[in-house]
This record gives structure tokens, C-alpha cells and sequence, in this order.
């Protein structure tokens, strides 16, 4: 997938890390065959962007690229889940679908079913998600919707859901991933200065204990994380004698509150 992604328009200071490569992978194929999938990973494993990424360059003959533009232009219906969602709410998200597909400028595009944040929807006292089976599973004689559908979550749906399409759970990077996420990070053509080595494997190593053992759990993640980085890649000073205040000031921005 990584030879595709050079053909791919990515934002600026992205990191093309296993992460990514993998949500772009499975959510591609996925979306183009038209079978479900639920992504499923904390804050900052990429699963937005990696959609963002996809709906950016797939935009058929108006593609970026030339390799691009031999495939369907996506046209996305988002749908945010919450803890008040209602089966209305996500029923009429897969009626307006139907309806884009069967017009004229249906034809012409292959429509995806974004829902945002399913798992808070899952955790709605209303039930929303009751009426998903119908849409996920049409019936005999067809074995997959009409359409695509990507279903991004920070927590693991039941079973009876998640077996109605392609699962991918992201488990948190290893250090030595967060590493190379950082080294893409600073390497970058927006990067200010380079890096040294030393200091990347530092900033990732006590990322990673202050993540196991931080006050709070989860209250920071790998957002903050990557934003310290692009901070630091804008920011860092050649002189060695500012280096230490910017990293502070970086630190502090980017991980307090607590």
C-alpha cells in the first residue's frame, strides 16, 4: 500500500506510519467492494485521517491523480453518533444513500455511509443501532449493501455488529512506531529543522511511560502526542542554548490540564 500512498495528496506533516497504511488499506478495498467496516482504535490512530485521505484523492476524473482517476468518485454521507442518536436519525442516513445512488449522479459515484463515532451511538439508550442489521445484511439474493459503509469507533461494538463486515482494531503503537512516526514528523518538507535521532527516542520512550502510568487514563493520547511533534518541527531553534525552552513550552501546551 505504501507504493499507492505515493500517488496520494496527503496533508502537511503527515506521518506515514503502519497505522495509517493499514486504515488506508483495509477502508480502500472495503469501500470500493462495497463490504462493511468498523475501525476501531483510540483518539489518534489515524482513522479519520485516513478516510479524509481517501474521500481527498478518489475523486474519479477529477482526481489529482491520473492512477486515481480510473476509479469511482466517492461521494460521502456522514452521519455523527452520539449518546442521543435515535433509529430515525440513522435511518434517514441510509435512505438519503438510496436515494443518491438511484439519481442520476449516483451512477457516476460510489456512495459511502460515513458513521462517525458509532460506538457512542451504541451506548444511546434509545437503541439506535437496532436498525443496522437490515442495512448492513440486505438479504438474499444480494450478499452486501449498495453501498459502502465505514463505521469509526474508539471502542469494540458487540459482536452481532462487528460480524456483519470487516473488523480492524488498532492496538496503541510500540514505542518503535511512535519513533518512526516522529522521524516522519521531522523529516518533513514543513519541518523547520532536523531532529536529532536521540532526542526522538527519548520524547517517544517517555511518551510511552507517561501514557501507562498518567493520573488519569486516556486524559492524554496520541493527538497530543503528534501535536507536540509539529510543534517541535516548526518551532525547533539551531542554537542548542533555546532548545530546552522550546521543548518546554512545547510540553506544556501540548500536555497540560491536569
Amino acid at each position: 500500500m505504501s507504493s499507492y500512498l505515493k500517488h496520494m495528496e496527503l496533508p502537511p506533516l503527515t506521518a506515514v506510519n503502519e497505522a495509517l497504511l493499514e486504515n488506508i488499506f483495509v477502508m480502500f478495498v472495503c469501500i470500493l467492494n462495497q463490504i462493511p467496516v468498523f475501525v476501531v482504535g483510540k483518539p489518534g490512530n489515524s482513522k479519520s485521517l485516513a478516510l479524509r485521505v481517501i474521500n481527498a484523492n478518489l475523486r474519479g476524473s477529477d482526481s489529482p491523480n491520473s492512477l486515481w482517476q480510473k476509479y469511482p468518485r466517492i461521494y460521502v454521507i456522514s452521519y455523527q453518533g452520539s449518546e442521543v442518536s435515535t433509529s430515525e436519525g440513522v435511518t434517514k442516513v441510509f435512505e438519503k444513500a438510496n436515494r443518491y445512488r438511484e439519481s442520476v449522479a449516483g451512477t457516476e459515484a460510489q456512495v459511502l455511509v460515513h458513521f462517525d463515532e458509532i460506538g457512542l451511538a451504541e451506548a444511546s439508550p434509545n437503541n439506535p443501532l437496532k436498525v443496522l442489521h437490515a442495512f448492513l445484511e440486505p438479504g438474499y439474493p444480494k450478499d452486501r449493501p449498495d453501498y459502502a459503509v465505514v463505521g469509526l469507533s474508539n471502542y469494540p461494538l458487540d459482536a452481532a455488529k462487528m460480524n456483519r463486515g470487516i473488523t480492524l482494531v488498532r492496538p496503541p503503537p510500540p514505542k518503535e512506531d511512535l519513533e518512526k512516526t516522529l522521524k516522519a514528523i521531522c523529516s518533513g518538507p514543513d519541518s523547520k529543522i532536523k531532529m536529532e535521532q536521540e532526542l526522538q527516542k527519548s520524547l517517544a520512550l517517555a511518551y510511552c511511560r507517561y501514557y501507562q502510568n498518567q493520573p488519569v487514563p486516556d486524559f492524554h493520547g496520541l493527538r497530543d502526542f503528534y501535536s507536540l511533534n509539529k510543534t517541535l518541527a516548526k518551532n525547533w531553534p539551531s542554537e542548542p542554548g533555546q532548545q530546552q525552552a522550546v521543548l518546554f513550552r512545547a510540553v506544556c501546551r501540548n500536555f497540560g490540564g491536569l
